[in-house]
């Protein structure tokens, strides 16, 4: 067990801003023994360090978004730290998707994190995580208060870790590891169309084609009320013109921040032939231009398609 301290930067010793306790000089956290302790049982030790992270993007400022894209050449674990902040949904929080398909492969959840320390609304997720051999990308976003050094209420105990970092796991091979940029983490033969990070007033378009009857998945995220949609794509038949899928409210559900925003994620199975992937903004509401809270996934805002090769 550890047994953390960590006092902010007003009314601490020796420097009280209103009246100090009647016991100043144990200002601080104290572990003592009873008479029943076996002190054989009891050790100090040093923790196991985190070693140096592979991949940093801590001390995470107002309204940022930072991503870095990695490869793994064979299977392996990697330990993540992210902290950020809860309040009903998170506002501050880290991702990591498959670089290919857009698919999100661990993200920060009030479930799989506990209190950071401070303010209730501070909340860490450190742990292992096991990925597959492949491309990937690290996202970490915020919003327009509290965050590294700029606190709206309590700081947690280690706000220098504010953001998300990856280290080494267990028996994990460095030189299996390696940073890449993002555009060369996004080419795969499996990604069909990929139309993301779009600004306002945006038509469009790309083609495709499929040599056999193939399952596609689709991961578009845009926006939505009502049972109108104002950014969102659609598949059409380039020789019929028919609409084979498209974006529409009833088959989205909700993206993250503003309750218009709207994500498909989903299959769909495709016959042989060409198709024609749209998508469309309106003038307000879109990438790195928002007028409401975000998506979880900002940077996806747009659509993506890719060859499905699950079971």
């Amino acid at each position: 067990s550890t047994l953390p301290y960590a006092p902010d930067d007003a009314h601490a010793w020796p420097e009280f801003n209103v009246a100090p306790p009647y016991d100043p000089m144990n200002w601080g956290v104290e572990l003592l023994a009873t008479s029943q302790t076996d002190k054989s049982a009891f050790h100090l030790f040093t923790p196991k360090g985190k070693g140096e992270a592979l991949i940093d993007l801590t001390h995470a400022r107002d309204n940022e978004d930072l991503s870095k894209a990695f490869k793994l050449d064979r299977d392996m674990q990697i330990r993540i730290v992210c902290m950020g902040e809860w309040s009903g949904e998170f506002a501050d929080y880290g991702w990591i998707e498959d670089a290919a398909s857009g698919k999100t492969v661990w993200e920060l959840t009030y479930r799989n994190s506990e209190p950071a320390g401070g303010a209730d609304k501070n909340r860490i997720f450190d742990g292992t995580v096991n990925l597959a051999r492949g491309a990937y990308i690290a996202h970490y976003t915020s919003d327009d208060s509290h965050s590294y050094r700029d606190w709206n209420d309590s700081p947690p105990y280690d706000p220098e870790a504010w953001g998300l970092a990856i280290y080494a796991g267990n028996d994990f091979d460095k030189a299996k590891f390696h940073i890449i940029d993002e555009e060369q983490a996004q080419k795969s033969a499996d990604v069909l169309v990929k139309m993301t990070r779009l600004g306002d007033n945006v038509h469009k378009r790309e083609l495709f084609t499929l040599s056999k009857v193939t399952k596609i998945h689709i991961y578009a995220v845009g926006e939505g009320d009502s049972d109108e949609m104002f950014d969102y794509g659609w598949i059409t038949n380039d020789k019929t013109n028919k609409t084979v899928w498209e974006m529409t409210y009833r088959n989205t559900e909700p993206a993250g921040g503003a309750s218009k925003n709207r994500m498909f994620d989903d299959t769909v199975i495709l016959e042989p032939g060409t198709y024609e992937a749209y998508f469309v903004t309106d003038g307000s509401h879109s990438y790195n231009d928002w007028n409401s809270a975000k998506p979880r996934d900002p940077a996806s805002w747009g659509i993506t398609i890719s060859i499905d090769k699950s079971n």
